[in-house]
């Protein structure tokens, strides 16, 4: 068996176990110091992309390695209560020098992305996008809309986006991620239907979508973040 079979073959194998027994989390680091859920500080009721208001001074006023004091002036990413948006930036910087040679230097983007939710009723609907606009051009990673209940207790999120996986781990090269295909450059699109539980930092959404080059599969998972 070739090595592209066998990673095929176990990729398919080891699907429906990390869908049903991994927990899903966005910065599980944080998750765990906290006791934050993922809709704290995301959009997103199972973490990633844009932030919320509180996601956003959380992250300028706690995350950041030196804070700059703009006083009262905080970016929230709200335009109105009808539009937010939202963004991110990550490039490399790579500087080499030895004896007795020239120097060299390097920089490149990893990823440069555009965020905008609208919500049709505020606290209740609205509808996600989320646009890679570099390297390579723009493309599409994510468009839905999320319908919660009265009580925000349980949600139901359909078109494209990312399934609800394992660890989220920003290296994209980590072996679960590669093994599954399942991974923060693959979305995908389907239904998803999550509850909301009193439970610390959980909530269970169950997802129907196609693995990738696959036929249609129903999986569940417990997001935590």
């Amino acid at each position: 068996m070739s090595n592209r079979s066998y990673l095929a073959t176990l990729r398919y194998l080891l699907l429906p176990v990390l869908l049903l027994a991994f927990e899903a989390h966005a910065e599980p680091y944080l998750a765990v110091q906290t006791g934050f859920k993922c809709g704290q500080c995301h959009v997103n009721p199972t973490g990633g992309g844009e932030r919320t208001v509180f996601g956003n001074v959380f992250a300028q006023t706690q995350l950041a390695a030196n804070h700059l004091d703009t006083g009262a002036d905080v970016w929230t990413g709200e335009i109105n209560r009808f539009l937010s948006i939202g963004g991110d930036l990550r490039g490399q910087a790579l500087f080499t020098k030895q004896p007795n040679s020239s120097s060299t230097d390097e920089f490149s983007f990893e990823q440069a992305r555009v965020y905008a939710s609208a919500n049709v009723i505020p606290q209740r609907l609205f509808i996600y996008v989320d646009e890679q606009v570099a390297p390579g051009g723009a493309l599409n990673r994510e468009a839905y809309g999320v319908y919660w209940s009265a009580n925000h207790d349980w949600y139901v999120k359909a078109g494209q986006m990312y399934l609800p996986f394992g660890f989220r781990l920003q290296d994209q090269s980590a072996f679960v991620q590669q093994i599954t295909g399942i991974n923060m450059t693959a979305p995908d699109q389907g239904v998803e239907f999550g509850v909301e539980r009193d439970t610390g930092m959980r909530s269970s959404p169950l997802r129907t979508a196609r693995p990738p080059g696959r036929r249609s599969i129903m999986g569940s998972s417990t997001a935590a973040s």
